[in-house]
This record gives structure tokens, sequence and C-alpha cells, in this order.
């Protein structure tokens, strides 16, 4: 991942990974796919939110602005940072391996045109030129684990990452942490403005590049 620039740390070090849900979206409001495209932004309630999240995490973590930041490509996730962190977002490392799962050519299209999406399997993928959910998980497993092995456990000097995303990545981190499949991702519930710590820990000069090769633990912070 040509992104990430810290050194690789030595030893056996702590990383720490904040994962943050975007706020309210707009595309999800009005019922559509809301991929890079068909994204359109917070609504005023995710705005909203987002500036009391930033308060929240002031509160726990300090200045935000000694983070390194991390977002998805995506308008709502990116919009999410911006007003939580009150860091310009071209500071941002912005990176699809946080993205939700790739609709292909249904971004931007309504929901309710897309029936046959209720129920298909994990494999199969959620539109054409789209990515499957078993995808998605297995782009979050490579994405986390290089940035756990590229990264020191500070981020910057005190400090972690954090990294503002969807459900479906926080999701695929709760099992790829606790060692379960696909098939579990949906089962944490991962509310709108929530923040999740992962914590990985080993040596990383041993890792191969994915999560699951990694000691790693995630609970909801707050």
């Amino acid at each position: 991942m040509s992104t990430c620039s810290a050194e690789v740390p030595r030893g056996n070090t702590k990383r720490l990974i904040y994962l943050i849900r975007h706020g309210e979206g707009a595309s999800a409001l009005n019922g559509v796919v809301g991929g890079h495209l068909g994204c359109q932004g917070l609504t005023p309630r995710g705005k909203s939110q987002a500036s009391q999240l930033g308060a929240k995490m002031r509160q726990h973590l300090g200045d935000l602005s000694e983070y390194r930041i991390y977002t998805s490509n995506i308008a709502r996730a990116i919009e999410t940072a911006e007003i939580a962190t009150g860091v310009p977002g071209e500071s941002f490392v912005r990176d699809c391996g946080l993205c939700e799962t790739h609709p292909g050519e249904n971004d931007g299209c309504s929901w309710g045109d897309l029936g046959r999406y209720q129920g298909i399997g994990f494999e199969v993928p959620i539109g054409p030129g789209g990515e499957s959910i078993a995808g998605m998980y297995e782009r979050v497993d490579r994405f986390l684990g290089e940035l756990a092995f590229l990264h020191s456990a500070d981020g910057k000097p005190g400090k972690g990452i954090l990294a503002f995303t969807h459900a479906g990545v926080i999701g695929s981190a709760y099992a790829l942490a606790r060692g379960l499949s696909v098939s579990t991702i949906f089962e944490v519930p991962i509310e709108l403005c929530s923040v999740h710590r992962l914590e990985v820990e080993g040596d990383p000069l041993r890792a191969s590049g994915d999560l699951r090769t990694q000691s790693a633990t995630i609970d909801r912070a707050w």
C-alpha cells in the first residue's frame, strides 16, 4: 500500500487503529446505492452526529490533529472526518481499503430497483463490475494487516490511527480479529458515528499482510 510512509517498527509492539463509522448519509435516507458516485454526503442530522462525535473523541483522545487520519474514498466518511476532527480533508490519507462494498454499475441506482440484491450469497457481486461481500472482507483483511504492519504503534508520537469508514468494514474487522468467517460480519451492531478500538499486537516483521495472521482484538470504544 503506497500511501503508508512510516518505518516498519521492530520488536513486539501494540498498534492501535480506531475504526469510526460515518454519520447518517443522505443516500441511505433517499434509498440510493451510495458508492463513490452515488454517495450524497451527510444529512443535517449526520453533520450534527459528526460534530458530537468530535467532542467525544477529543474528550477521550485529546488533540485529534496529532493522529494519522485515514478515510475511505466515499464522501460521507470524508465529511464525517472533516467535521469530527477539524482537520482539513486534504491532509487525510484516502484509501479504498476502507470503502464499503463496491457496487459497480449499481452505484447511484435506487435500492428499490435492485430487489434481486436481497438474499444473494456472500460470494456474489452486488452488481455488474462490483464486489461481493466476501471480496470486501478479503480486501479489508489485507488493508488492515498492511496498515498494522507499516505503521508504528503510535501512528504519530504518542497517538494511534483514526480510520473513518463504514459498517461493512468494521464488521469485517470484528470477524477477522475474532477468527470468524465472512458470514458473521453483520452480527455485531455498528451504529452511526460509533468508535471501535482495534489493537494489533506482535512482531510486525513477521506479518504477511493480512489481519488474520496477527494477534488482534477489537471492541467498542464508546
